[in-house]
């Protein structure tokens, strides 16, 4: 498997700690990471000690999902996530269906997302190898928005996407692994996420796609992203020049 674009895993090895001014800066590697979960990163003890409160419950859970799964870590499982968000926005004519099933909610009033939902990690796998399998016809120069998981700030190399087809022979298989798990959702609850919908409702060539994996009990982690009508994200267009951190 290839895996993810390289500013992605930048962005999941940054300062868990939302209030640290360091939160989801890519590029900024967090030296500290929970001797227990081995997800949560942090710049130093305060940084740690502040998000406590908050990392508890999860670092218990992600701990468990780990020691249940090979010692596979969440951190690890997210990386898998936003490799699967790659490779999905590397399939034109799949990127045309998302936008119309959102875009049917969103003439509707609802302020919503894409999401793929996976009921435990091992599904997601299965899901990446049979679409890393699609033979690549074309691959193009990439640029994310500025601010979020994809995005390469100027110096650094230029991503270039593999772009496939699903072929009639292969849409089954497809449907099973993948497009059966697709839904419109709307959530309320999730911080990171309201932000990403704030820029999403300004521009209509957006949306907000997530990856959703089940962890131990009724637990599950995400990983948001953007994706775009014309594969890239263009400033040009009439909306947002930038996101704030997405994680």
């Amino acid at each position: 498997m290839s895996g993810p674009p390289p500013p992605v895993k930048k962005t999941l090895i940054t300062c868990s700690n939302p209030s640290c001014e360091r939160y989801g800066r890519p590029g900024d590697k967090a030296p500290l990471k929970c001797a227990n979960c081995k997800s949560a990163r942090y710049c130093d003890k305060d940084c740690q000690r502040q998000h406590w409160r908050q990392h508890k419950e999860f670092c218990k859970i992600w701990a468990a999902t780990s020691a249940n799964n090979g010692h596979t870590s969440v951190a690890q499982i997210k990386l898998k996530m936003a490799h699967l968000i790659w490779l999905l926005r590397g399939i034109p004519d799949y990127v045309t269906h998302m936008f119309k099933e959102y875009s049917y909610w969103q003439k509707r009033g609802k302020r919503g997302f894409i999401e793929f939902e996976f009921y435990h990690w091992e599904h997601i796998l299965e899901a990446i190898r049979f679409i890393e399998g699609l033979p690549v016809y074309e691959e193009v120069p990439f640029v994310g928005m500025p601010g979020t998981p994809s995005y390469a700030p100027l110096g650094t190399k230029q991503l270039t996407l593999p772009l496939r087809r699903i072929s009639s022979e292969a849409f089954p298989r497809f449907k099973e692994l993948v497009e059966d798990c697709m839904h419109f959702k709307e959530n309320q609850n999730r911080p990171n996420l309201q932000r990403a919908l704030d820029v999403a409702m300004q521009c209509d060539d957006l949306f907000v796609i997530s990856v959703s994996v089940g962890l131990e009990s009724t637990y599950s982690t995400h990983i948001y992203d953007f994706i775009y009508r014309s594969t890239s994200w263009h400033s040009s267009n009439n909306g947002p020049v930038a996101a704030g951190p997405v994680k």
